[in-house]
């Protein structure tokens, strides 16, 4: 898209939202496709739907990136020492999350998505960006997210509504069975978290630490520590 074809973007937005959520969106944008070029990737094209590939279901949704300036605004709330971090995206796409998470220097980063052909598109991302990226260890699976067992040094879970009804709630269980069989703090960060909310309401394992505001709003969950 050329700087002009932009601008009218931009004006018509401001036309139709007011200014500030016109700005708000343009700045966050802005600043992926910065981060992008600066890795040499494409992660923010959507992919044709699921539905192409034979892999058909209500529960699955469709890819879309989360904004570079979210990410690394929850990457310094959950993460502040990342060497001792081991992060996995559910529904990672593209890999969008994989890559932003491995600029920093975490244990491991590890991407699980159920789409061979985004899967695909996310290792060539990886090749392109890895000379650039500070963790070393870093997976990407092609997996269905239920199917997946949840490696025992994860520390942090991130969703960004990659599905919801059973295949939500087999995340939900996967993740609490690998706590119970390894106790440790695990944070889960989500967005557009009012699915998840539903489905680990009154559960005692997990409790909401807080949110942070931005393009799309996140919530924290934390396990409690094993000494807790």
């Amino acid at each position: 898209m050329s700087v002009w074809q932009r601008l009218r973007t931009l004006v018509g937005r401001m036309r139709e939202q007011g200014p500030r959520p016109a700005l708000r969106l343009a700045v966050h944008r802005a600043y992926s496709a910065w981060c992008e070029r600066r890795l040499g990737v494409d992660t923010a094209a959507f992919e044709p739907s699921l539905a192409d590939e034979g892999l058909l279901d209500a529960d699955f949704h469709g890819y879309s990136a989360s904004s570079c300036l979210d990410l690394e605004r929850v990457l310094d709330r959950v993460a502040p020492r990342p060497a001792d971090e081991v992060l996995v995206d559910f529904g990672s796409g593209l890999g969008r999350v994989v890559l932003m998470a491995a600029r920093r220097p975490f244990r491991r980063v590890i991407g699980v998505e159920i789409s061979p052909r985004q899967v695909e598109r996310a290792r060539r991302n990886l090749e392109m960006a890895r000379p650039r990226l500070a963790c070393r260890d870093v997976q990407l699976v092609c997996a269905n997210a239920v199917e997946y067992g949840l490696p025992d040094d994860v520390t942090i879970v991130y969703l960004f509504n990659p599905f919801g009804g059973e295949v939500l709630r087999g995340v939900i269980r996967g993740i609490r069975r690998s706590v119970e069989t390894r106790p440790r703090r695990v944070k889960i960060v989500v967005a557009t978290a009012r699915r998840f909310e539903e489905e680990v309401a009154g559960q005692v394992w997990l409790e909401r630490r807080g949110e942070l505001h931005g393009l799309r709003d996140h919530v924290i969950y934390e396990t409690p520590a094993a000494s807790d």
